[in-house]
């Protein structure tokens, strides 16, 4: 449980409140729902299906948009207030000069596409790093130690391209803006979910993701697995949508574990970017 106290995250100032507040949050979930046919994480049966890569389905990240100034989210069951940033400076002609000039090789015009015409982002954190709470233990059927780590160690992968992003893990969940936390399960065939709260610009300004231990049947996966599936979740809590090229990590069935060139090169401009809408 987080501890109560005062803090302030990404330009906000942040309270945690006692008790259950009204939400002032518009929900937008995007996309279409899950198929109750849909294909889940492949299950690892032998030694040779472990070496495959997996197929994990992926609901689009829940954007949940802050209306007012004084606004309560939720993480992690704590109330939590905040104070929206102000608008970005942006030249909307720029912004779609540069779209044009440098979306090809990645997928953002896709990802406009999913987004009714707006780009998404945390503000630049490379002072003040931006905060991330990985859920250290979770009482959930064949628990392994390993899961943890093997999340952490997905961010400084996706550092490598080149945005103005930097992490720093910390023990208290309080004090985070993305929070990660296990679950036995999902509903229906989900194995990873992000919620991202932004405010009206664009901002991000919180982001939770949360992850199934086990599969469909109730056997626990396998640490790699994990880490595949935090892979793919960490993409959107950044800001990224889904590709439409089966290659990709950011595919909504993904059938790669690696963070592709591509991919690195999609998050790389949507930092070169201010966000908001671009129509």
């Amino acid at each position: 449980m987080a501890v109560r106290g005062e803090f302030v995250v990404l330009g906000f100032a942040v309270l945690l409140v006692g008790g259950v507040g009204a939400m002032a949050v518009q929900a937008r979930q995007q996309g279409a729902a899950r198929s109750a046919t849909a294909t889940p994480l492949a299950q690892h049966r032998d030694a040779r299906d472990a070496q495959r890569p997996a197929a994990a389905v992926s609901a689009p990240p829940r954007d949940f948009v802050v209306t007012a100034n004084r606004t309560l989210l939720e993480l992690d069951g704590v109330p939590v207030r905040a104070i929206a940033l102000p608008a970005p400076a942006r030249d909307a002609e720029e912004v779609r000069r540069t779209l044009a000039a440098r979306g090809g090789g990645t997928y953002i015009g896709e990802m406009l596409a999913q987004e009714d015409s707006m780009l998404v982002r945390w503000p630049d954190r490379t002072l003040t790093a931006l905060r991330v709470w990985v859920q250290p233990h979770a009482d959930v059927p064949g628990w392994s130690d390993g899961y943890p780590q093997v999340v952490r160690d997905v961010f400084p992968e996706w550092s490598v391209a080149g945005f103005p992003i930097r992490f720093l893990h910390v023990l208290d969940s309080a004090t985070a803006d993305l929070h990660i936390r296990f679950t036995r399960s999902l509903p229906g065939l989900q194995i990873g979910l992000t919620n991202r709260f932004r405010d009206e610009h664009g901002w991000i300004v919180a982001a939770e993701i949360i992850l199934a231990t086990g599969d469909q049947s109730g056997k626990p996966l396998p640490a790699g697995l994990i880490s595949a599936i935090a892979r793919h979740e960490v993409g959107h809590a950044l800001g990224l949508g889904h590709a439409s090229d089966p290659a990709m990590l950011m595919f909504p069935e993904s059938r790669t574990t690696t963070i592709t060139a591509t991919d690195r090169a999609t998050l790389h401009l949507l930092y070169s970017l201010p966000p908001g809408t671009v129509r």
